[in-house]
């Protein structure tokens, strides 16, 4: 498969995550999509290769979470909304190169952390 360098097209990363958008220089630049080799999908903008801007998760199981990231740093405290429908605000979003997927909400000290 030939890598696409500039346009719309999917990759895939070292973790086994697929990335499918806008492409810049061989990078997700622009709106997309990544999915985790676990199902966590990631939608909304990337800045060379960073998350950037106002994303939307979607986790395997049906909970959602909406938040804010610039330059691959998490900005400002989201929403997570658990597939019964508990929607749970504060919670911060931390990118983990392990990949695991784990929920702290409403943790007094953390104020509420998913970790993707």
């Amino acid at each position: 498969m030939e890598k696409i360098q500039n346009g719309y097209g999917s990759m895939t990363d070292s973790y086994g995550s697929k990335y499918e958008g806008e492409i810049v220089n061989g990078i997700p630049h622009g709106n997309g999509t990544m999915t985790s080799i676990e199902g966590v999908k990631q939608e909304g903008n990337f800045k060379n290769g960073l998350f950037h801007g106002k994303f939307s998760i979607t986790f395997p199981n049906g909970d959602k979470g909406e938040g804010n990231w610039k330059d691959g740093i998490y900005e400002e405290d989201g929403t997570f909304t658990t597939v019964e429908g508990k929607t749970l605000k504060n919670v911060r979003f931390i990118d983990s190169n392990e990949r695991e997927i784990l929920s702290l909400i409403n943790n007094p000290r953390t104020r509420g952390v998913v970790i993707i």
